[in-house]
Formats: structure tokens, sequence, C-alpha cells
């Protein structure tokens, strides 16, 4: 069985290959396991959003990390012919071994609950220790939003997230993003309006980022306030700088 994991690294990618491993180590017979880490090679397999994980040449998921009862299906291990539904609750185990899981699951809810409840509180009192404890949502039209504390900025970011390690398409969209933003809106960049950062995600002051706009690949993202939008569509236009660049000047203009 040959299994491909693509992503470029980030710390989801990472633990999508660990519980790879772990779930692929109960397979009967020889398992390679393989991550893709090119751009290029991500792109030229279709996979727009990372961690993507492909099964014996089939896309089995993308852009999320699947639980255990759902790698070992995609796998062929059945592990959860007990279980019903197959949600991995352990239904399977030892009778001692499933009453262990429930009481730990029901322990685990309640510190959960409790976490979440003061979160919430802090929230409200507008104290929150910082932007990884925003509370990110994604609104009914698609345009995702972060409640973070400088929501009245009136300052428009632009990002480039990218790793360590550095394709020749990473170095291009950045180069592209900024001449775009530079040329488009060389006013509102002198007046202090607007202003562009590149971020690598790899240092771990920057990880917060990841949940923050709620990233599954190297992107664009556009914020103002309690607003953001992802422009994951530039690797896809890369190869054709007319579109690219009509495309960040449009979704940028829009939070003007």
């Amino acid at each position: 069985m040959t299994i491909r994991i693509y992503g470029t690294g980030c710390p989801k990618c990472q633990r999508l290959a660990e519980a790879v491993k772990n779930v692929a180590s109960r397979v009967k017979g020889e398992v390679a396991i393989e991550k893709v880490t090119a751009i290029e090679k991500i792109v030229a397999r279709g996979v727009v959003a990372t961690p993507a994980l492909e099964v014996e040449d089939e896309i089995v998921s993308t852009g999320r990390i699947p639980n255990e009862a759902e790698l070992a299906h995609f796998l062929g291990v059945d592990e959860t012919a007990a279980c019903s539904c197959g949600c991995g609750c352990g239904a399977y185990d030892e009778p001692g071994k499933s009453r262990l899981r429930t009481w730990l699951g029901r322990v685990l809810l309640v510190l959960a609950v409790g976490a979440l409840g003061v979160g919430i509180a802090r929230q409200q009192r507008g104290t929150s220790d910082s932007c990884c404890s925003a509370l990110v949502r994604v609104s009914p039209a698609g345009t995702t939003t972060v409640a973070q504390a400088d929501v009245t900025s009136p300052i428009v970011k632009i990002y480039y997230f990218h790793g360590t390690n550095r394709c020749r398409t990473c170095n291009r969209i950045e180069e592209l993003t900024r001449s775009v933003v530079q040329e488009k809106y060389g006013v509102q960049m002198s007046a202090g309006d607007l202003v562009f950062e590149s971020v690598n995600l790899d240092e771990a002051n920057q990880e917060h980022f990841i949940s923050d706009f709620q990233l599954t690949m190297r992107t664009v993202v556009v914020a103002k306030g309690d607003r953001f939008e992802r422009l994951d569509k530039v690797w896809q236009l890369i190869r054709d700088e007319a579109a690219f660049r009509d495309y960040v000047t449009r979704k940028v203009g829009e939070f003007f």
C-alpha cells in the first residue's frame, strides 16, 4: 500500500503524518508512506488545501486531520466493526477499557466546557490573553472573520505566509503580491493605512497565525479589524500574471 501526505511541513501536516503512521502500523502487508512537500508537486496533484491524504493514488482527505476511525477506514483497518456509527469511540475495546475511555471522555468534556466558559468571559471583558485565543467563525457568505483585540484598527494588513524552506513559486507569489500592493495602493501605504508583511510560519512565535486565520496552506491573507480573507487562489493564478494582479488588486480593494 502506498500512502502520500501532501503538505509543506506545518504543525497540522506533521500531526497528520503521525496519525497516519500510528494507524498504518496495524495494516497487514507492506506500507510505504511518502511525504510530498514541494509546492509544485502539491499543486500539480490538484491539492488546494493541505494537509491532504492520498491512499493508493486516491485523494481521500484534504484540509483536515481525519480521526482514527476514518484513517482506519481509508487504510482498510477494520477495527470499528462493533461500533455502529464508526465514530472511533472505543466500543470494540475490552469492556474495562471501554468504560475507562467513556469516563475519561466525560472528564475531558467537563474540562473543555469549563475552558470555553472562561474564554467567553474573558472575551466579554475584553481581556483575551492574546490573538491565539481569538474566536474564529465563518459567515454564511463564506467570508471568514476573527474576533481579536485589535478589531477597531482601520489599517488594512496584507500577509504572505511561508515556511523556512521556500520554492521558486513561493518566492514569486510574495514578489508579485508585494508588487501589486505597492503599485496599486502606494498612496495608502505611504499614509500608513496599509501594510504588507511576510511571515515565516515555521517560527514558534508565528504559529498562532495558523489558528487565527484558519490556514491550511501557505497563502496571502488580507485583514482589517475583525475581518479577513484568505487569497488561496494565488497558487492557481501564479502562471497568469495578469489574472494574478487583477485578483489581488480586487480583493485588497474590497477592504477599503
